[in-house]
């Protein structure tokens, strides 16, 4: 894991009120469905370098989706709640060599994830979307 990724991986790792929660059960691509909760699991969707009037800008812009798995409502709200905390907190972060400009919030949604064809307990997700701004 490289680049913006392991800056976003790294930042969010740092934060206290997330590693409580999750320990390291942060992971950029799809865990698999058996995987103890609470974890996280989040991918950029699209990227976007920033133009302006004389070329490309050392600014960039990726869209990212994160989403916490909970084996309670409560447990995924407070999880939710920690990784919004820390998004709102990028302000001028460095992480992994990149600066961390902003994070703006897209959307947010909760749902019931049965695993498995009913063989497990379900698990409860919440859905997050960011735009994230940074430089190169």
């Amino acid at each position: 894991m490289t680049g913006i990724k392991k800056a976003i991986y790294d930042y969010l790792l740092s934060k206290v009120a997330i590693t409580n929660i999750i320990g390291t059960k942060l992971k950029p691509q799809l865990i698999s469905m058996g995987k103890a909760t609470p974890y996280v699991i989040f991918e950029r969707d699209t990227i976007e370098q920033v133009r302006h009037m004389t070329g490309v800008s050392d600014l960039q812009s990726d869209n990212f989706t994160f989403i916490a798995y909970a084996d309670t409502q409560n447990e995924v709200e407070t999880l939710k709640d920690a990784i919004n905390t820390a998004m709102d907190g990028i302000s001028r972060t460095t992480s992994n060599s990149l600066e961390l400009i902003i994070a703006e919030q897209g959307s947010e949604s909760d749902d019931l994830d049965v695993r498995n064809m009913g063989e497990q307990e379900p698990a409860f997700n919440e859905i997050l979307s960011y735009t994230i701004w940074y430089k190169l």
